[in-house]
This record gives C-alpha cells, structure tokens and sequence, in this order.
C-alpha cells in the first residue's frame, strides 16, 4: 500500500464538521462553526488502495447551507433533512470540480501516472444523527472512472465519519 503525503480528501471532513453542527444544535435551526476528523479510503482498479485520515473545520447555516474549509480547497453545498435525524448533504457545482481535481490527484499518486480525466462521478454524503444528539456517523462515497495514458480504471473513494458533539 502506498501511503500518499498530500491531502486530497476534503469532502470527508465536510461531512465530519456538519456531523458537529447537528450534534450540538436545534435540528430546526443548524448554524455554528465545527471541526472534525474523518478516515478515508480510495480505491482504484489496478492501482491499489490507499487511507488517510484528516481534518476541517465547517460552517454550517440555518438557510440550509453548509462550507468546509480544508487545506485542499473550500467545499459548500446545500443539505436536507430525511427521515428524523438523517442528513443529506450536496455538493455545489464548484465543489464538485474541487472534489474530483483532489480525486485526480489522489489517483494519479497511487497509479504513479497522470490521471488525465475523470467521468461518470458521483458523491453522495449521508449522515445520522444518533437518538441523544451527542453523536453524529456516516458515510462519504464517491466514484468515477479515471483515464491515463495506460487505459482507463474505476475508482472508489470512501469516508467514515465518526462524530462526537463539541
């Protein structure tokens, strides 16, 4: 397994940070600024799996918007509610084109060769809040097919968000 140095797994810890708005705040009325942890897996076919582990902090406000600061770029998005303390979170257009540059990179690192592009994404980012409010898990998923010199491969990238009220 190759172990990468450069941070490209900021979704995650948007995921992570918005886990500490909902575990500390009225669901009617999420606002406040978190910071969290999340760990990480990526995936590619042919290339191997590689984990990581890092850190963000998020805004979160009560008009149902969410940004994440990390030292791979600012992520921000919309989120809603499902379910009673179920929570989706959407990438912005912006972020997503953040999202897959950081993937890119990721991949390229494991592959040891330029990933040059990247189609058929799709993230998603759900997290649960648990009955008593102080702790919030979930999961960041995100997959594409990638296309080097080489031929082209599938890549899955995975979060778990583990989540303590502050």
């Amino acid at each position: 397994m190759i172990k990468s140095t450069i941070n490209h797994r900021p979704l995650l810890v948007a995921a992570i940070a918005f886990a500490g708005v909902l575990a500390t705040c009225n669901a009617h009325a999420v606002e406040g600024m978190f910071s969290g942890s999340i760990s990480e897996k990526l995936k590619v076919t042919g290339c191997g799996k590689d984990t990581d582990f890092t850190s963000a902090s998020t805004n979160i406000k009560s008009n149902k918007k969410w940004s994440t600061a990390t030292s791979a770029g600012t992520f921000s998005g919309a989120y809603k509610k499902k379910g009673s303390r179920t929570y989706l979170l959407k990438l912005s257009s912006k972020s997503e084109k953040l999202l897959m540059k950081n993937m890119k990179n990721w991949a390229s690192d494991l592959c040891g060769t330029a990933v040059k592009s990247l189609s058929k994404f799709k993230a998603s980012i759900k997290l649960k809040l648990n009955k008593k409010a102080t702790k919030l898990n979930g999961k960041v998923k995100a997959n594409a097919t990638g296309k080097t010199k080489f031929g082209s491969g599938k890549g899955k990238y995975t979060g778990k968000v583990r989540m303590d009220a502050i």
